[in-house]
């Protein structure tokens, strides 16, 4: 399971910066691709409208990341599951995590948008389209979350810039 995650996440990166992608998963590929338009109102895959998977460090607060693709709008982070549905919701820690890219990459005055587009890990029966979903968190408490349990962990392992702080 988390090797087909890491493929997924691998065959999206070479798509959405327009490399070659084997064509039995174009269909993920588009199906992704058409559902970041449907919700954001851009093209994901023309003209750099988004970044994908973009390494950031925020050495501030202690932690580093790869988000899987953003702009100044949106933070957006891919999730593999073996069944995804019209059921299928983002976890509180998924939002943490959103909120923590977008303070790693844009700052804390960003208002970028958090979403998670979950896809299946199993192709659908023929003919049928690929079971993609899109959950858009909108929990004002995420950042603060994160960084009240980062600040926890460094305490608790005698490491990272707030431990310095307090030592």
């Amino acid at each position: 399971q988390a090797q087909a995650g890491t493929d997924i996440h691998d065959i999206l990166e070479k798509y959405f910066n327009n490399e070659a992608v084997d064509s039995q998963y174009l269909p993920m590929c588009d199906a992704v691709s058409d559902l970041i338009c449907e919700h954001t109102g851009e093209p994901a895959w023309k003209d750099g409208h988004f970044k994908a998977e973009t390494r950031f460090c925020d050495a501030e607060h202690g932690f580093a990341g790869m988000c899987d693709l953003h702009n100044n709008e949106w933070i957006i982070d891919y999730k593999s599951k073996d069944f995804v549905d019209a059921k299928t919701r983002g976890w509180k820690e998924q939002a943490e995590q959103l909120a923590a890219y977008r303070h790693g990459l844009l700052g804390a005055e960003s208002n970028a948008r958090l979403a998670n587009i979950f896809i299946s890990r199993e192709p659908p029966p023929e003919g049928e389209p690929w079971a993609v979903k899109w959950f858009e968190h909108k929990d004002p408490m995420a950042w603060e979350r994160f960084r009240h349990a980062l600040m926890m962990w460094q305490v608790e392992n005698k490491y990272g810039p707030y431990f310095e702080s307090i030592k």
